[in-house]
């Protein structure tokens, strides 16, 4: 008789299903999905507001320069190179080392872009960043 009450106590012992340890793993794989693409939005939005202090940084210093040399400059390693800027900015969107803001002096203006998430260049358009 105590056998048989044994292997009623064992049978009988409360505990979580295999199907409830089932929709548990699977509620919390959901939960870390929804936070991880949240997490690379705000990731993807902090870089674009960076990059466009950036490039307001870049745009007085052309800005600057202007004032003082009547023109703006040939390129942006002139700010540097003159002193307007202690070293120049990287684009943040572009993976590698020395991969610069776009910039293109007109006649009388300038433009000043970055290449935006996708890290090509379509000239301002596009995802492209301007100041």
């Amino acid at each position: 008789m105590r056998q048989r009450q044994m292997i009623h106590n064992i049978t009988t012992e409360e505990g979580f299903t295999f199907l409830e340890l089932v929709v548990v793993i699977l509620l919390l794989s959901i939960l870390v999905t929804v936070a991880s693409l949240h997490y690379s939005g705000l990731q993807e939005e902090t870089t674009k507001d960076l990059v466009r202090i950036d490039l307001k940084v870049i745009q007085t210093a052309l800005k600057s320069y202007h004032l003082e040399n009547g023109d703006y400059p040939a390129s942006l390693q002139i700010l540097v190179d003159d002193g307007f800027l202690e070293d120049m900015p990287v684009d943040k969107f572009v993976s590698g080392t020395g991969s610069s803001y776009l910039y293109q002096k007109n006649a009388s203006s300038f433009t000043l872009w970055s290449r935006g998430p996708n890290g090509v260049n379509d000239n301002g358009a596009g995802d492209d960043i301007q100041p």
